[in-house]
């Protein structure tokens, strides 16, 4: 099993990608900081930003004026959102590395609209996504202290990270999008501190059936915390390998968080090009996150997720089970594999109700579902 990194080191890793490309000659950081006995609030806020340029700043109020900022600063460099509302109709692409930090206050706006289909039709699915900020070849950036709302009344996708390895999304609020972010081919991702409220179209129009406020579709060890996440089909949901989801807080979605893999061909990126996870979720540790209001399930590992391991995790008022282990299913319409060796270890709930239709998992704690009343399916 993955030897599982500290919280500690995890903000060691933080720091060291908010101030990559710091050059001593021009912005040196005035002081190394150690996060030792620092809450989460701290740490964060204890970060030096620095960068081998200026900070570009993008004024309140603006139009379309995040793209020429984006391309105008340098390397490594800082765009500053100020306070208020800027609005863009047009996709931004950044595609080198940068800091994009918002002031207390700064509202990003994109167009975009969301995205038919059932769960009956994969894979044919072919979702276009429609991203309103979109990190493509842009390693090493961060994305903090923003919220991001829909020009309409439902957008589309709030931020997609393609090919950016190493990067982070801190302490955004992402409001009324189909998908609030996307993770495609970006290994160590950093998704920390953020408030992910989907759209609700879903719940009144069944033809519009995915909503999800973080997706790892292609990403290895990608590191998601302290996140609170609502009003989704799939609250947190986790493909590829390495992943952590820790400490989050989901409520009041179809599924909390789910261990899984993104149909093949089932996403259209903005190159046209179609996507779904290589593999599905494998060796993720899932660990203290809470689930409440689940439509369904509170935790669900399917689709061959396998050598996962969950522990400690709670949940409150599921419509289905606490936790649900699979066989082969088409419950989401094309045939999903059973889930196998993964570990379960519930903490000190004991009315914590799982259901192990999967083969060879182990279970610690909690109450099993009999199987032989309530059948796999």
């Amino acid at each position: 099993m993955k030897n599982y990194f500290n919280t500690s080191f995890l903000f060691s890793l933080l720091c060291a990608f908010l101030i990559i490309g710091c050059d001593k000659d021009d912005n040196e950081c005035s002081e190394t900081h150690t996060f030792s006995n620092q809450t989460v609030a701290e740490k964060l806020s204890s970060v030096e930003l620095c960068a081998p340029c200026d900070a570009i700043n993008v004024e309140s109020g603006s139009t379309d004026a995040l793209q020429a900022a984006v391309d105008n600063v340098c390397e490594n460099g800082i765009v500053y959102l100020k306070a208020g509302t800027h609005i863009e109709n047009s996709r931004v692409v950044v595609s080198k590395s940068i800091k994009l930090i918002g002031e207390a206050g700064a509202i990003l706006k994109f167009s975009g609209t969301p995205q038919k289909t059932t769960f009956t039709t994969i894979p044919g699915g072919n979702i276009i996504i429609e991203a309103g900020l979109h990190f493509l070849n842009a390693p090493n950036s961060l994305i903090q202290d923003i919220e991001f709302q829909p020009i309409g009344t439902d957008g589309n996708t709030a931020i997609l990270l393609e090919d950016s390895d190493n990067s982070g999304i801190i302490n955004c609020t992402i409001k009324d999008y189909q998908f609030g972010v996307l993770v495609e081919n970006s290994d160590n991702a950093v998704m920390m501190l953020n408030t992910i409220t989907t759209s609700g179209v879903w719940l009144s129009d069944f033809d519009y059936t995915d909503a999800h406020a973080i997706t790892i579709i292609n990403g290895k060890d990608a590191y998601i915390a302290d996140n609170d996440v609502s009003n989704s089909v799939f609250g947190i949901w986790g493909c590829d390998e390495d992943g952590t989801m820790e400490n989050n807080n989901s409520h009041d979605n179809y599924i909390g968080y789910i261990l899984c893999n993104v149909p093949p061909d089932y996403l259209t990126l903005p190159d046209g090009s179609l996507t779904g996870a290589l593999q599905p979720a494998t060796n993720y540790l899932v660990q203290n996150n809470m689930a409440s209001n689940s439509f369904a399930e509170g935790y669900l590992v399917i689709d061959g997720a396998h050598q996962n391991r969950l522990e400690n995790n709670s949940a409150s008022n599921s419509g289905t089970y606490d936790m649900e282990l699979t066989t082969l299913t088409s419950r989401f319409g094309a045939p999903a594999p059973e889930a196998y060796d993964n570990t379960v270890i519930v903490g000190s709930q004991s009315d914590f109700r799982i259901k192990d239709c999967g083969t060879n998992n182990t279970i610690t704690g909690g109450v099993l579902v009999d199987t032989s009343l309530d059948e796999c399916n």
